[in-house]
């Protein structure tokens, strides 16, 4: 079987990779325990100056959670432990002591948008597109997404594109600040490699201490959301959107 996260070296930049896309790159518990491991091996790398975060296939770079694999957590509990083991691994890449390049190689949806988030610089290229679709699951962003989406974007801008869920396309996300550079299809990745050559360039101390400045605060706010997530993931409405989900069918919410 192949690993689910894969890591590869280019000079002094790592590639960490996503490796479901039979499953459109959708994160189980094995995903997300693969994914701390590569970060801690990193973390511990002196060479190191740059990471790129990315995923195999050109269809999608994360679906978000695995509904099937998640669909047997049932209380507040279960979802607890999995949103803040998710949380434990995306703050891993966050705080990396370099710089975190995303790479949207496809589409990224509900804890897919999450996920590309928790990086400092982001490609996407022209056919890929985000979506948070948590609302309409009954959930709330369980990952860390909603603080770092109005830190990125402000509070208004952020709780709009929670609240529709509707696609967002390489040219508005520019325009509202949530990738850097839009790219051909298929060349992401290579961007992404080009301009971690030339942060390898830079003095990496003084990199490491402007990163840690830019994201004081963020923890506290992150942490909050795996209370809030299991609240509404143990609800009877999410429960009735998986469900209806699955069973290709609209939802009936009960408000509980």
């Amino acid at each position: 079987m192949a690993p689910p996260v894969l890591l590869t070296r280019h000079g002094a930049t790592a590639v960490v990779a996503l490796n479901r896309p039979a499953v459109r790159n959708a994160v189980d518990m094995e995903t997300v325990d693969a994914l701390a491991a590569a970060l801690d091996g990193l973390r511990a790398d002196g060479t190191l100056r740059c990471v790129v975060f990315t995923a195999e296939g050109s269809e999608a770079f994360c679906s978000g959670g695995d509904l099937r694999a998640f669909r047997a957590l049932q209380t507040w509990e279960d979802a607890y432990r999995m949103s803040t083991r998710m949380q434990r691994s995306l703050h891993a890449l966050e705080t990396l002591p370099v710089p975190v390049i995303g790479v949207l190689n496809g589409y990224a949806m509900g804890g897919g948008c999450e996920a590309i988030l928790a990086t400092d610089i982001r490609v996407m290229e022209e056919h890929a597109f985000l979506s948070f679709k948590q609302l309409q699951l009954g959930v709330s962003l369980g990952w860390g997404g909603a603080a770092r989406l109005a830190r990125d974007l402000g509070a208004r801008h952020a709780f709009r594109l929670l609240l529709q869920g509707e696609k967002l396309f390489p040219a508005e996300a520019r325009a509202l600040g949530m990738v850097d550079e839009v790219v051909p299809r298929g060349t992401g990745r290579a961007r992404a490699l080009a301009l971690g050559e030339q942060y390898a360039a830079l003095p990496p101390l003084a990199v490491n201490v402007l990163k840690r400045m830019v994201h004081q605060d963020q923890p506290d706010r992150v942490h909050q959301e795996a209370s809030i997530f299991a609240t509404t993931w143990a609800s009877r409405d999410h429960h009735e959107a998986v469900d209806a989900f699955f069973e290709k069918r609209p939802p009936r919410w009960e408000g509980r």
